[in-house]
C-alpha cells in the first residue's frame, strides 16, 4: 500500500483528480470521481492520511469505503501565545511552519484576508480555539490554519458591524486578547471589555497586568505574579507605561472574549480588580476602587480569623 493524502474541503472530483496526481491509480479521474458517487462515498469523503494498494478507480473507490484515514486531534486552548502552541507541534515543524501557514493568506477564507494583521503571529487571533482533526503529515498545519480560521468566520464573523474598517477589526482582536487573559467568567467578559474601551476613550492607560505578562514572556521571563517592579519592564506591550493598544493580540482568544471586544457592555467604571471570592469588582473612581480593595481585604482577615 502506498500513502494518499486527501485534503479537508475537497469534493468527490477534486479528491480523484489528487489520487491520480499522487500515482495511486492510472485511471482517469472522472470514472474514480463517478464510482466515489455510486458508492454513496461523494458526500462523506474524510479528509486524512489513507493507506491503499494502487489498482483501478473502482479498486481505489472500494478500498477507500472500508478505510478510516488516519487523522490527530490538535486543540487550540483560549489564552495561549504562538510560542506555546507551537511547541506542542514540533513533530509537524514547530513555531517556523506555523508561521509559515500564519503567513500564507489563502489559508484563511476570503472574506476575513482584507483585515488580517500584517504579522503572523498576530493572525493567530483570527483562529478560533477548539479541537481539530487534522493528517498527520506535512499539510498538517496548513490545515490547521485552514479548519480554525473557517471556524472563526462561522462563528465570530457573523459578529463584526458591516462597513468595519480593517484597523477596527484589528484593534478589537487586541483587545480580545487581553480580554481574554484579563477576564476568567463569561459573564463579567463585556463589563470587563466596557472598561478598556472608557480607558481608550479618555486616553488613559489601560493597565492591564495580562499586557505586562506577555511583555516579560517575550523577555524569556515566565511570571504569574507582578511586583510593582515588574511593571516597569520596557516593552511596547507594557500598558502601565503606553498609552493605547499594544501592537498586537497577546494570546489567541476565545469566542466569549470575541464577542465582548465587538460588544462592550456601556457603563462609566474605569477600574476593577479580582476579589478573593474570584469575581471582579467595579468602580467608577480610583477612590472607590482603593475603598473597594480595603473593603475585600478586611472580609478576608475576617474569614481567616473565624476560621483560626
Amino acid at each position: 500500500p502506498v500513502e494518499a493524502l486527501v485534503e479537508p474541503g475537497q469534493n468527490a472530483l477534486a479528491v480523484a483528480r489528487s489520487l491520480v496526481e499522487q500515482g495511486v491509480t492510472s485511471g482517469d479521474a472522472r470514472v474514480l470521481s463517478r464510482w466515489f458517487s455510486l458508492l454513496g462515498m461523494d458526500t462523506r469523503l474524510q479528509p486524512g492520511l489513507y493507506r491503499i494498494r494502487p489498482g483501478t478507480p473502482w479498486e481505489i473507490a472500494r478500498q477507500m469505503q472500508h478505510q478510516e484515514p488516519d487523522s490527530a486531534g490538535v486543540r487550540l486552548i483560549p489564552g495561549t501565545s504562538l510560542g506555546d502552541i507551537a511547541a506542542g507541534l514540533s513533530g509537524w515543524g514547530g513555531e517556523a511552519v506555523l508561521r509559515r501557514e500564519l503567513a500564507d493568506v489563502s489559508n484563511f477564507p476570503p472574506e476575513m484576508r482584507s483585515y488580517l494583521p500584517e504579522k503572523p503571529e498576530d493572525r493567530l487571533a483570527f483562529l478560533l480555539p477548539d479541537t481539530f482533526l487534522v493528517t498527520p503529515s506535512q499539510t498538517a498545519l496548513k490545515d490547521l490554519v485552514r479548519l480554525a480560521s473557517r471556524k472563526w468566520q462561522e462563528k465570530v464573523g457573523p459578529w463584526v458591524p458591516d462597513g468595519a474598517s480593517p484597523q477596527w477589526i484589528r484593534e478589537r482582536a487586541i483587545l480580545a486578547s487581553i480580554n481574554e487573559r484579563e477576564a476568567k467568567d463569561n459573564r463579567e467578559r463585556a463589563r470587563v471589555a466596557g472598561v478598556f474601551e472608557n480607558r481608550l476613550r479618555l486616553g488613559m492607560p489601560l493597565q492591564s497586568c495580562a499586557t505586562v505578562i506577555f511583555a516579560w514572556k517575550q523577555q524569556g521571563r515566565t511570571l504569574n505574579r507582578l511586583t510593582y517592579k515588574d511593571l516597569e519592564v520596557d516593552s511596547p506591550y507594557n500598558t502601565y507605561r503606553n498609552r493605547g493598544l499594544p501592537p498586537g493580540p497577546i494570546c489567541i482568544p476565545s469566542e466569549p472574549a470575541w464577542r465582548a471586544a465587538l460588544l462592550p457592555e456601556k457603563h462609566e467604571y474605569l477600574y476593577f480588580f479580582l476579589s478573593p471570592s474570584g469575581r471582579h469588582l467595579f468602580s467608577r473612581t480610583y477612590e472607590e476602587h482603593l475603598a473597594a480593595q480595603r473593603t475585600a481585604s478586611q472580609d478576608t482577615e475576617n474569614q481567616e480569623r473565624k476560621g483560626d
